[in-house]
């Protein structure tokens, strides 16, 4: 795939997708670089669904979008990151 994550999400064919999806997938503290094979691969699966037409997958995404970075009112430790994304990061590519 040539267009890499960001890049979909920023040119998703209903724009759909907004900033904090984006800022989300460049925060994800397993993405050091992006230039391992498991990054390369966590992340072309996400590329993959991102172009899905599939309602439910789309629907997915918007879901992750919204609540899937805690708010800071939290009275104990929670990630701050988007953990939806990264359990989908690292998904086995028969489980997608």
């Amino acid at each position: 795939m040539n267009m890499n994550v960001i890049e979909a999400v920023s040119s998703s064919s209903d724009g759909s997708y907004s900033l904090s999806l984006q800022n989300d997938l460049e925060n994800l503290p397993d993405i050091v670089d992006g230039t391992s094979v498991k990054e390369k691969i966590g992340k072309d699966r996400i590329l993959y669904l991102l172009n899905s037409e599939d309602a439910e997958v789309k629907r997915a995404f918007l879901i992750m979008e919204e609540y899937g970075t805690p708010l800071d009112t939290f009275e104990y430790t929670v990630p701050e990151y988007n953990t939806q994304l990264e359990i989908l990061l690292w998904r086995p590519k028969k489980e997608i």
